[in-house]
């Protein structure tokens, strides 16, 4: 799950691989629940990559998904009260919570999964290990800064070396701005900084 703002938004990335589990189990009423949850789950998705890719508007994305959500509640509740102890824990906590399954369907804007989220943290994941972390808090507060900086200007396709100008009129009107970003790139440099889209060499 992940917030925007106050908004919370379950990831149904993690939910399918629940589902998955749920169609692994040797219980066939488990199994069952597991493929009826698993075949809403594949519909939804196949609207929403129609709406991601332009096919459908949001108003006809909101209109298709309104049935899969009913459908998904009636059997949240079916295997809340079926007495099977494998079922009612998981489809209790879903059921009683179900407002946070559909978020993305009601504000345009947010993403079903946090997939871009957990994307964004694998560079840093990878530059710890390969790094063996940092030696300090310093070091640390210094490195997750630049990551932060590094991977949102990839996203922006802004160059991480030096601050963002703009149209540049900041940079003209004021040299000392434009020495300012020069030492800091000299910096980096100097520090040979191993960016998050960047191997280091052997």
């Amino acid at each position: 799950m992940y917030l925007d703002g106050k908004r919370l938004q379950w990831c149904w990335a993690h939910l399918k691989r629940d589902f998955q589990k749920l169609i692994d189990s040797p219980d066939g009423q488990v199994k069952r629940m597991g493929h009826d949850l698993m075949r809403q789950h594949r519909a939804l998705f196949e609207h929403w990559r129609k709406y991601k890719a332009g096919k459908i508007k949001w108003r006809t994305f909101q209109n298709y998904a309104a049935p899969i959500r009913e459908e998904v509640r009636a059997l949240l509740l079916r295997g809340k009260f079926s007495g099977n102890k494998k079922l009612v824990g998981f489809c209790r906590e879903l059921y009683d919570r179900r407002e946070h399954l559909w978020t993305f369907t009601r504000v345009e804007g947010i993403e079903p999964t946090n997939n871009t989220a957990e994307r964004a943290l694998r560079p840093a994941v990878i530059y710890r290990k390969l790094s063996f972390g940092t030696q300090s808090a310093n070091g640390s507060r210094y490195l997750e800064r630049i990551l932060t900086v590094s991977e949102t200007c990839r996203l922006q396709n802004r160059n991480a070396s030096i601050p963002h100008p703009g149209d540049g009129s900041q940079l003209r009107r004021n040299p000392r701005a434009l020495s300012s970003a020069n030492r800091r790139a000299s910096f980096h440099q100097e520090r040979r900084l191993i960016l998050p889209n960047k191997r280091p060499r052997p």
